[in-house]
């Protein structure tokens, strides 16, 4: 991602020198200064996602359809109490929940920002969906549980194929995006800041999203650019003022490959958790 001068006037960007920060004193420091009454909403935080008016739009209509779809269901069906007509009101409620599944891929996916990422996770978010359809309508239910543990057990074997996904993604992505292999020196950090009101604890939670400033040469001239995806850390393993070697897009140089170990180890634990989930709740 390609460093922004910008940056330095957002509010909540933090702009240094500082490889390793004490959280504490680096809040301290924020919430006193750049956190001032007068510039706390001046600017929207920057993040590599960006939610456009026209994919809340999109969202909305096919939601709005969903819901139109689940009232008509819900009225097409009121007549039935009956243990028998389970199966029939499964099939139906398959269709809404289905349409949501599509509305969900048209949301996120087009905030990937990434051809190769937005192919594999239209297919796979229009495949889960034709899946919810398939299920509600061949599935065999007696009672209403039996459709609910049915369902549960679906969704979680979804959530492992999604998160399975999404791990091959990460490991294959230096084969596929970033192929190029350059030295690039370490001029500085940027964290991204947000800060929430936690009315519980009647204080401010803060969260950061950090990545090292690289500059490197290319065939256009030097350029600053950072990870393409920001790290959830306050420090950083890349030392200040070192040459290190990053790999980066050849088409976009200024793409830089995000740190893997972090990536990896979170969906490698969010797929056996839910691998585990998803055999419990067939053997139960």
């Amino acid at each position: 991602m390609k460093f922004e001068e910008d940056w330095r006037d957002n509010p909540n960007c933090v702009i240094d020198t500082c490889r390793k920060v004490r959280r504490r004193e680096y809040v301290g420091v924020i919430s006193t200064g750049r956190y001032s009454a007068a510039s706390a909403n001046k600017e929207p935080r920057k993040t590599s996602i960006d939610m456009s008016g026209r994919t809340i739009l999109r969202f909305m209509l096919l939601f709005a359809v969903a819901v139109v779809c689940g009232v008509i269901i819900y009225i097409a069906t009121k007549g039935f109490t009956d243990v028998s007509s389970i199966g029939y009101k499964a099939a139906l409620i398959s269709i809404p929940l289905s349409i949501m599944v599509v509305c969900f891929t048209f949301m996120f996916v087009p905030m990937l920002k990434d051809k190769r990422k937005e192919k594999i996770f239209y297919v796979l978010g229009f495949v889960e969906a034709g899946a919810v359809l398939v299920h509600g309508i061949l599935g065999k239910f007696d009672t209403v549980a039996d459709w609910y543990d049915s369902f549960a057990s679906f969704i979680c074997c979804s959530l492992v194929v999604l998160f399975a996904a999404c791990l091959v993604l990460i490991l294959t992505e230096r084969m596929s995006l970033y192929k190029l292999e350059i030295e690039a020196h370490c001029i500085g950090y940027v964290r991204m800041l947000s800060r929430y009101y936690w009315e519980d604890e009647g204080h401010y939670i803060y969260s950061c999203k950090m990545s090292p400033i690289f500059e490197y040469d290319t065939p256009n001239g030097k350029i600053k650019a950072c990870y393409d995806e920001f790290s959830p850390l306050w420090s950083s393993s890349v030392p200040f003022d070192s040459v290190v070697k990053i790999h980066v897009n050849e088409e976009d140089m200024s793409r830089v490959q995000p740190e893997v170990w972090i990536r990896v180890l979170a969906f490698s634990l969010l797929t056996a958790v839910f691998t585990l989930i998803a055999i419990g709740s067939f053997l139960l």
